[in-house]
């Protein structure tokens, strides 16, 4: 109870306390903000989704190049960068390169071809910015997408004016602008999501083709961003379209000519190229990247309730400690009942509270839920059901739960919508609320967040390599090389390279000791030859001519 009281009335809560007493206290001198709030509402609500795609545009790139510019962090990330490049060179992935071992990191294979494990969808959207000048730029392209789209998927249901709202304030939420500032985000999840629930939503009241193609292009989205997730948010939705178009005694003619039809077709489209990548990475059209490296790689199973896989070797320390170490913990971990229950809460915990920023978006949910609508039963029992299918899932990312956020989304503003517009005692008081809580987040709560992102401590992971400014001096040296990269027990930097390592600039290549290098050195002779020292609290790049040579026997 004390943690609940904490949270409540910490200081991130404190400003919609703060205008809740001035909603009631001054609710008829106050009368005026609603109107304010609609008038400039107004001017926007014609265009709404292109508004709040450029609002989202506007604040993606702020944040990355007038605050901090983005750099890669965790070893997701690099994956996701290789398939940004594969796909940006025009290739659905590479050749395998000569020696595999000191090319081995996180998140990829190298055989049978050289590529990421990801579904290749967020992969596209960075390589959509690498042409345009930098990946994270399709980042910030596809969250400002996702913001517009989640207007588009909740305007049926909350009209227009309330969905434009939800669009706004999810255009400034701390998850969405998290996703915009990194490589490995929920953005393209969200994007499939909002299409599925959208259109299943609008061909309630009407069938259209576009609908369908809009509702196959969401299936494919998730499919190949998250394809579980994706089944579990696709699933009951679908199910309740053909249990609402029995019930509402629709031509059931008319809904497969001009919804099924088109869906079918469009995602016919889909799988078929699916397949024909799977058979381009893996060599078999059935056989996913991620399935590949799972068989190569992994030490647990995907699901809790799996029988542990059989026991690898690991030719590199650093992937025997992730595999082995930190993977089999979690799932040994999570295999008692009680260690189920007490692990799934705290990381649940985490999840609720992200989305639950700002506070006063609590509001909302705590409403929805507690008074039950008719209009929020159905999506209470949607998030329940996804939630619970996530149980079983061995990991756990903020960005699994992107699908989600639609629905969580449309409990808070249907409940603010109810709020602002019931008649009875206090409503003025209530809609000066809602009112006051809309500008407050559009405008010096994100000044807030501006504040919090740009003093904050940004790269806490002892990890954590700025490549930029490590391999400076090597860029700006002429011709090519290669850098090998040392593993030590506390501070293993992951090995990422370009698609194509033979054009590359800088190779780089994990030290092996001196008779595995020399080798390397034979492929690449015409390379010239770094390493990365330890010098004080970091690490320096420096010619092997001039450096102690590595040491390193066997990582």
């Amino acid at each position: 109870m004390t943690a609940v009281f904490q949270w409540f009335f910490s200081g991130s809560s404190l400003p919609y306390w703060v205008l809740a007493g001035v909603s009631f206290l001054f609710a008829n001198r106050l009368v005026a903000v609603p109107f304010f709030v609609r008038q400039v509402e107004d001017r926007f609500l014609p265009r709404s989704f292109l508004w709040v795609f450029l609002f989202s545009l506007a604040l993606q790139t702020f944040f990355s190049c007038a605050l901090h510019w983005p750099e890669p962090r965790v070893h997701d990330e690099y994956s996701y960068l290789l398939a940004a490049d594969t796909f940006a060179k025009g290739r659905l992935t590479n050749p395998s390169p000569p020696l595999l071992t000191p090319f081995e990191s996180f998140h990829i294979f190298l055989k049978p071809t050289y590529m990421s494990k990801y579904p290749p969808a967020q992969g596209m959207a960075l390589a959509l910015g690498a042409v345009l000048g930098a990946p994270i730029a399709g980042a910030w392209i596809v969250t400002a997408l996702a913001a517009g789209l989640l207007f588009w998927a909740l305007s049926p249901l909350l009209g227009v004016r309330w969905a434009f709202r939800a669009g706004m304030v999810a255009a400034v939420h701390p998850m969405l602008l998290s996703w915009g500032q990194n490589y490995w985000g929920g953005s393209v999840a969200l994007c499939g999501a909002a299409l599925v629930f959208g259109s299943v939503h609008r061909v309630r009241f009407r069938s259209a083709t576009l609908l369908g193609v809009a509702f196959a292009v969401g299936l494919g989205v998730l499919a190949n961003s998250r394809p579980y997730e994706g089944l579990l948010f696709s699933v009951p939705l679908f199910l309740w379209l053909l249990f609402d178009v029995d019930r509402r005694k629709h031509s059931w003619r008319t809904f497969i000519i001009k919804f099924v039809v088109p869906a079918s077709v469009v995602l016919i489209f889909i799988f078929t190229w699916m397949a024909y990548y799977n058979y381009r990475v893996t060599g078999e059209w059935k056989k996913l990247p991620y399935q590949v490296h799972a068989e190569q790689y992994n030490a647990v199973p995907q699901f809790v309730w799996m029988a542990p896989m059989p026991p690898k070797q690991y030719d590199r320390k650093d992937l025997e400690s992730l595999h082995s170490g930190y993977e089999r913990w979690e799932f040994e971990s999570q295999q008692s009942l009680a260690n189920l229950v007490r692990w799934k809460v705290a990381k649940l915990s985490v999840l609720f509270q992200d989305l639950s920023q700002p506070r006063v978006l609590l509001v909302g949910l705590v409403l929805a839920v507690s008074l039950f609508w008719v209009s929020s039963r159905r999506m209470v029992l949607l998030g329940g059901l996804f939630v619970m299918g996530m149980l079983p899932v061995t990991y756990f990312n903020l960005h699994y739960f992107a699908p989600l956020v639609v629905v969580w989304f449309f409990l808070i503003f249907d409940s603010f919508k109810k709020i602002a517009e019931m008649k009875g005692r206090w409503h003025y008081a209530r809609e000066i609320f809602v009112a006051l809580s809309f500008l407050w987040l559009i405008g010096p709560g994100l000044v807030l967040q501006c504040f919090r992102y740009y003093t904050g401590e940004k790269h806490p992971d002892p990890r954590f390599f700025s490549w930029q400014k490590l391999e400076a001096p090597i860029r700006s040296a002429s011709g090519k090389h290669l850098l090998l990269m040392p593993c030590e027990p506390e501070n293993c930097a992951v090995v990422h390279n370009e698609a194509d390592l033979d054009r590359a600039k800088i190779i780089r290549a994990r030290d092996l000791g001196r008779v595995e290098n020399e080798r390397l050195f034979d492929i690449y002779s015409e390379r010239s030859r770094w390493v990365l020292v330890h010098e004080g609290s970091g690490y320096v790049a420096k010619l092997l001519a001039t450096a102690h040579p590595p040491q390193n026997p066997r990582l």
